[in-house]
Formats: C-alpha cells, structure tokens, sequence
C-alpha cells in the first residue's frame, strides 16, 4: 500500500528540512561583509563554498535580494565529496541578502547585509582608536559595517575600537605579571558597561564618504593609543598578533586583501627631543612598507597633522612631527 497524501507531505518536509540542516556555508561570505569593490567592473565575482553531508551530486542555488527585489534562483554549484564551491557576482552596492538552498528544496541558508563598496584601514594612537566621550556619537548607517577587532564583520557604530579582547594579543591589557591578558567573561561584560569613552573619526568619516559617494563603505580598526612609530615598524610583520604592524598585516588579509585606502592619525608619542628627527624617515618607510605588503604602489594614504600641544621645553620637535 502507497503512502497516504498527508504521510507523503510528511516525508518529503523531512527530506527537504534535513537536506536545508545539512548545508552550510562556510567560505567566502559572512553576515555584514563588506567586499572591496573592482574599480575597473562594475560587478564583482565572489567565490564561495562549504559543506553539504550525504549531499553528493545535488545542486547548489542561489538567490540574491535587496530592498528592490530578488533574483531568480540560479545554479552555483554541484557536490562533491560533501563540499560545494561556487561564485556569486554582485554589484557595488547593498545591502544584499543571499540566499542557499539544495536544488529545489524550500528552505535556505541565509547570509544578510553584505554590502559591495570602499575597504578603509584605520591605524594609528589614540585620536584614531577613539577618545571621544559616547555621548551624542555619530548615528550609524546601513551602508557602513566594520571587521571589528575581534575578526567579526559587524554593524558599525561606535566604538569601533575595542583593544581589550581582540584577536590580536598586541592590543591586550597588562596584567601584574605585565603580560599580555584577554578580557573575558564578567570582567569583560563589566569593562563594556562602565566604557565612557572611544567615540573617533573614523565612523564620521564613514557616514559621510557613503552619502557623498553613495558607495558603501568597510571600515577595519587598527589604531592602539599611545603607540610610537618605532612600535608600528614594519620590520615587525613577521610576529603577526604580537606586532602592532603583523596584526595590521593580518587584519588586512583577512579582510579580504584589498583595500581603497589607509586613515592615519599618529605622532603625538614621538613628538620629544629624542624621536622627532627621525619622525619623517620613519613615517615615510612606513607608508612605502604598506604599499609594498599591500601590493598596490599607489595606495592613498591618508593622514592629518597632529594637534600641537607643548606643556614644557621647546615646540621644536611638536614642529618637526
């Protein structure tokens, strides 16, 4: 005897359930990612995969939406072996919401907010990492999104820097033993709660290049206050997390290897009698070092000259800087 109607319905809601369980996406594309545009296309092709178990021979769907619509459901992969891998092409722009599913099947992976656009580093010390009060901040926009410290793409808003659990153990606190140490748990829950300060310019900066470009801006926090160029070398790279730089290096990659541009805020720490002559070699073999890691020789950089503060001796090397 056949199955009945009702028990068919049941079967196949389990087939499709268990097949939408069983896909993942794993590479290639996060919640609020922000891929850096292709100045010479107006679309940009991302590759993207992950895994489907007892799946093998099934065809991979996607489908992308914005506010204005969607797209057809379109074929981006086969699996093979548990794994599928793919492209997606989008155009500069978002947010987009993508969505995976097993051929035919009615439910879906979804990845949201992926936006296409502007790529920017903030590096720097402390006016870059933030020591405005987060009182009456600049309001976020659906268009900027950040890869917070953590290695996270998130929605952007302030404060964007936050040292004392990141990825990277250059930016930890000091402990008594003066090593470096994460912030975790109720100590770390405590630190956020009782955070009056961090407000900066690079949120600002954000907001405004999106509404005057209308191009959606990713924004990646580097900056640690109270850092000398010396701690910025680029003879550093090669300790990675433990080098202001290396966690620079690394952050850059993760993000995607490609960025429009840097934002610099740095010199108060070497504005003394002692550093300041060397400030303009240095600073100058810093930005050649980006570009040559960076693999774009022209990569605008961006910087301000630092507010001249002199509370004693000579302004000669607030001058120099």
């Amino acid at each position: 005897m056949g199955l009945r109607p009702f028990s068919c319905f049941i079967a196949l809601l389990f087939c499709t359930t268990s097949q939408a369980q069983s896909l993942r996406v794993t590479e290639g594309v996060s919640d609020y990612q922000v891929f850096q545009r292709d100045f010479k296309n107006t679309r940009l092709d991302i590759t993207v995969g992950g895994t489907a178990s007892a799946l093998d021979g099934k065809e991979v769907e996607e489908r992308t939406s914005t506010e204005i619509g969607a797209s057809e459901w379109a074929k981006v992969a086969a699996v093979k072996s548990g794994h599928w891998s793919g492209k997606v092409t989008l155009g500069t722009g978002g947010p987009y919401r993508l969505e995976f599913r097993i051929e035919g099947a009615s439910l879906a992976i979804v990845v949201e907010h992926v936006l296409v656009g502007d790529l920017w580093i903030l590096a720097g010390q402390s006016n870059m990492e933030g020591v405005g009060d987060l009182d009456d901040v600049q309001r976020p926009s659906p268009r900027v999104n950040m890869f917070d410290q953590t290695d996270q793409w998130r929605f952007a808003q302030e404060p964007l820097h936050r040292l004392v659990d990141a990825a990277d153990r250059v930016h930890w606190q000091r402990n008594s033993k003066k090593q470096p140490e994460k912030l975790t748990g109720e100590v770390l829950v405590n630190w956020i709660n009782g955070r009056r300060k961090g407000a900066g310019l690079g949120l600002p900066f954000a907001v405004a290049l999106s509404e005057a470009t209308a191009v959606p801006i990713g924004l990646i926090p580097c900056a640690h206050g109270g850092t000398s160029m010396d701690e910025w070398s680029p003879t550093l790279r090669d300790k990675g997390s433990d080098s202001l730089y290396g966690a620079m290096y690394l952050r850059f990659q993760a993000a995607g290897g490609k960025v429009t541009g840097i934002l610099w805020y740095q010199g108060e720490s070497d504005a003394n009698a002692k550093d300041a002559p060397q400030f303009r070699k240095k600073f100058e073999d810093f930005i050649a070092a980006v570009r040559r890691d960076f693999n774009d020789s022209d990569l605008p950089f961006y910087y301000v000259q630092i507010g001249r503060h002199v509370s004693k001796g000579s302004a000669e090397p607030w001058n120099l800087v």
